[in-house]
C-alpha cells in the first residue's frame, strides 16, 4: 500500500475536493472504504475541511458486486459516517486507480478511452468506462506523502517514469512523454506490464515516428489483448499521418 500511494503521488498532483476514487490494490483485498480514503486524505487533504465536523476531502467506493451494480444504474451520491468521519461517495462521478499485478504500476483509467492490463480484475473493466479523469486537478502542485505513514520515497524505477509520462499524456504534452520515456529507457527501465507502453505508443504516433512504432510492434504483439487495444486507441487518434495509420493497421491490428 505504501508503494501504491507513492506512485499515485507521482501521477496525481491533487484530487478535486469532494471527488470519489475507486482503488484496486495488487494481491490484497480492500475490507472497507477507509482503506482507500484514509491514505488518500493523509496525502491530499491532511487538514480539517470544516471547522465543526470531520469530513474527508476525497471519498471512496469499495468496488464489490453491489457497488458495480450501483455504478451501472447511476445511483446518486450517498452519505456515510464512519465512526466520526463523514464521507459522500458518488457512484456517478469517480476515478479509478488500479495496480493489476505486483509487477504493474498504478494505472488510472480514462473512461473516454479505457485501456486495461491483461491482469486487470473484471469489476474494474466493467466500471472502467465510467471513470472520469476530471477528478484529477492537473494544475495543482504535487504532494509528498508524509514519511511517518508512507516511509521514504522509493527508488525512481520504471513506475516513476511511467507515472510522469501518464501525467504528461493527460496534459497533452506528447514531447514530454517521449522525453520521459527516453530517460527511463537510457537507464534500462522498461515495463513488465505491456499496457504501460500505451502513453509512449501514442506519443510516437503523434510525432509521426514510424520507426519507433515498427520497433515496438513485435513486443506489443506478444500480448494479443494489448495489441487489440493499441490498434483501437492509435487508430482513433486524430491528425495522424497516413504513414502512421498504415503502420498501425499493418502491425498492430490483428486480422
Amino acid at each position: 500500500m505504501r508503494a501504491f500511494w507513492w506512485q499515485v503521488s507521482w501521477r496525481v498532483p491533487q484530487f478535486v475536493q469532494g471527488g470519489t476514487i475507486v482503488v484496486n490494490y495488487p494481491n490484497s483485498g480492500n475490507r472497507e472504504e477507509s482503506f482507500i480514503w484514509g491514505p488518500a486524505n493523509h496525502i491530499y487533504y491532511p487538514y480539517k475541511i470544516k471547522p465543526d465536523s470531520i469530513q474527508a476531502g476525497v471519498y471512496a467506493i469499495l468496488l464489490d458486486h453491489d457497488a458495480v451494480v450501483k455504478i451501472l444504474t447511476r445511483e446518486r451520491q450517498v452519505f456515510r459516517k464512519r465512526i466520526i468521519v463523514s464521507t459522500f461517495r458518488n457512484y456517478r462521478n469517480f476515478v479509478i486507480l488500479t495496480q493489476p499485478a505486483s509487477f504493474s504500476c498504478v494505472q488510472i483509467i480514462d473512461g473516454a478511452s479505457p485501456e486495461y492490463s491483461r491482469y486487470e480484475i473484471d469489476p474494474i473493466m466493467v466500471a472502467g468506462p465510467y471513470s472520469e479523469l476530471e477528478h484529477i486537478a492537473l494544475a495543482e502542485p504535487f504532494k509528498t506523502p508524509p514519511q511517518f505513514l508512507f516511509g521514504s520515497e522509493p527508488e525512481h524505477g520504471w513506475c516513476y517514469y511511467y507515472e510522469k509520462a501518464a501525467y504528461a499524456r493527460q496534459k497533452g504534452n506528447w514531447k514530454d512523454v517521449i522525453d520521459i520515456g527516453q530517460q527511463a529507457f537510457d537507464q534500462g527501465y522498461f515495463p513488465s506490464d505491456l499496457i504501460e507502453w500505451m502513453p509512449f505508443l501514442q506519443a510516437y504516433a503523434q510525432a509521426g515516428d514510424v520507426t519507433r512504432l515498427t520497433e515496438l510492434a513485435p513486443t506489443i504483439s506478444t500480448d494479443s489483448y494489448v495489441a487489440l487495444q493499441a490498434c483501437r486507441i492509435l487508430s482513433a487518434m486524430p491528425g495522424l499521418s497516413p504513414a502512421v495509420l498504415e503502420t498501425v493497421d499493418s502491425l498492430y491490428c490483428p486480422e
